[in-house]
């Protein structure tokens, strides 16, 4: 297709997902709550539309605490982003990129609000104290009246929750724990309800600040408790048996931890990316051209690379529960946590179920075939990984991952596939040390990249303390890209393999993954709040777009 037409073809798609994306909107707004729309709109900081629809929810009733609660973070946030951004040695910066928009409700509006007597029990009381948290205003006979209802029996629901976050917030960690296990043992909803309760994390909440502070006592007590253990997550559990040599319960935590976190948008979203990266594997490697042989072995690798993710989450809960390695705030043992702890644990069994594929590899494929195979082991790893990062993480992060992380997994697997392949081909002594090399090499790549984009405790405070661990988490993205391709590249020349329009199948696939990821945004926020969390991330994306075009030319 000539690049005329190839680009009018991606602006006819990317138009058509628009129009997907306000279609999506329109459905959504007819099937899901207001307070559930606010709630993703307050997730991707877009606190003036949050702040709306929660006041709106508040007017109609019922009044409810998490409603109450969330509004008034809204509107603290809606007030904070309105005001100029201040560094931490107090000088203005950056004023100039943020819209002066201040929060649609007036102070005296919530004040008489707060003051009305038909709201129902608790709920005036904990919304001026929140109110207050959020504020930093110290009102102790306000305080001392919600210590009390908590304390007593039963307690007030919420109050526990509301002190463990404001003791949370004062680090006052052991307070915010035992706060946060007697609000989730007593209330939490079930674990089979599809409620959106706030709640339902507490218990967790409080095992993990035990975690954190090496109080594996207090868990091992906390767990003890029937209403503890059903609500508590199976990984935190699984830490916990392995800490206490219980290897049967470990085995059955561990069983109940694999299950990913899905639902119908992050599942199809995560297929979206799958299937892009992967019609382009199917194409870096000649799928045409040996059909039977190709197909069902790259799927194969597809599928292994998947299930690898359970190897890696047996090693990293042995990592944690037996060698307490997890990340600390120290820089050094941090970057040594993320090459070692994370680099390693993630590469290793990837590495070890592509193993499984070399018996026929050695027999009928190539060594492109192997490459191609590496990569779709590591897209199949990044495929289950998409869906914890759609969960957890804002739009910008997902999309920044389905650029990155997807082909950032593809290349060091395939990097290392072809090293093991080297290694076992190779008849003179120095073939292991040159794999023990790649494998090193690549599991530091791979736990700086991490360092870089998870660890807080490099490259200085603020803002321009994220944006150059950003672009050094870049930096490494490109030299592994630029690794593999060029292998790939001496594997096609060797095989002299048609070109397969890589460039039009990158573009298309970016195409898709751009268009999907519209739509999945507008189901939850709305068009307009859609496209300028898209906008965040659409300048690094170019670049990375760029840089990796360039690449692909080579192949």
């Amino acid at each position: 297709m000539a690049p005329r037409r190839t680009l009018l073809a991606i602006l006819a798609l990317l138009a058509a997902f628009a129009v997907a994306g306000v279609l999506a909107d329109r459905y959504a707004r007819a099937h899901t709550s207001p307070d559930s729309r606010a709630a993703e709109l307050a997730r991707v900081e877009k606190a003036g539309g949050a702040e709306q629809l929660y006041w709106s929810q508040l007017k109609q009733g019922p009044v409810t605490v998490p409603l109450l609660v969330s509004f008034l973070d809204a509107h603290e946030r809606a007030i904070f982003d309105a005001s100029p951004e201040i560094t931490t040695d107090g000088n203005p910066m950056r004023e100039h990129m943020r819209i002066h928009v201040g929060p649609a409700i007036d102070e005296a509006t919530i004040d008489a609000f707060l003051a009305r007597t038909d709201l129902p029990n608790g709920v005036a009381l904990l919304g001026r104290y929140w109110r207050g948290v959020l504020r930093n205003a110290d009102e102790p006979d306000l305080q001392r009246d919600v210590i009390h209802a908590a304390d007593a029996e039963p307690p007030l629901p919420w109050s526990n929750h509301l002190l463990a976050e404001d003791a949370l917030r004062s680090m006052r960690f052991d307070e915010a724990a035992e706060r946060f296990l007697r609000e989730g043992a007593r209330y939490a909803p079930s674990p089979s309800a599809s409620d959106d309760d706030p709640r339902a994390s507490d218990v967790d909440a409080a095992l993990t600040i035990w975690a954190k502070v090496g109080a594996w006592d207090r868990m091992e007590e906390a767990l003890r408790d029937p209403r503890v253990e059903v609500h508590a997550e199976p990984w935190l559990e699984l830490r916990v048996a392995i800490r206490a040599r219980d290897w049967k319960r470990a085995v059955r935590a561990y069983l109940r931890s694999l299950p990913p976190s899905l639902t119908v948008g992050t599942g199809l979203l995560a297929a979206i990316a799958a299937l892009a990266w992967g019609t382009f594997c199917a194409r870096l490697g000649g799928l045409g051209a040996r059909p039977r042989l190709r197909a069902p072995l790259y799927l194969a690798a597809f599928v292994l690379g998947f299930a690898s993710v359970t190897l890696t989450l047996a090693i990293a809960a042995l990592e944690e529960g037996l060698l307490q390695m997890t990340e600390t705030g120290d820089p050094l043992r941090d970057a040594l946590y993320f090459t070692f702890g994370v680099g390693l644990r993630e590469e290793a069994p990837k590495l070890l179920f592509f193993a499984l594929l070399l018996p026929i590899l050695h027999r009928k494929g190539t060594r492109l075939d192997v490459l191609v195979c590496g990569a779709l082991v590591g897209l199949g790893f990044a495929a289950e990984e998409n869906l914890n990062y759609l969960r957890v993480g804002d739009l910008s992060t997902g999309m920044a991952r389905f650029l990155t992380a997807n082909f950032f997994h593809m290349s060091m697997t395939a990097i290392l596939a072809g090293a093991l392949d080297d290694m076992l081909r190779a008849k003179d002594d120095g073939a292991s040390m040159r794999f023990s090399k790649a494998l090193l090499g690549v599991a530091a790549l791979h736990g700086a990249y991490d360092f870089f984009l998870s660890s807080h405790s490099f490259g200085g405070g603020g803002r321009h303390g994220e944006d150059n661990q950003g672009f050094l988490a870049m930096l490494i993205f490109l030299l592994l890209a630029r690794w593999f391709l060029a292998l790939v590249s001496v594997a096609r020349a060797k095989e002299r393999a048609a070109n397969p329009r890589l460039l039009e199948t990158f573009a298309f696939g970016m195409a898709i993954v751009v268009g999907g990821s519209f739509v999945y945004a507008s189901a939850l926020v709305g068009p307009a709040a859609a496209g300028s969390a898209l906008a965040e991330g659409l300048l690094g994306l170019g670049i990375i777009i760029i840089l990796f075009v360039q690449e692909l030319r080579r192949v």
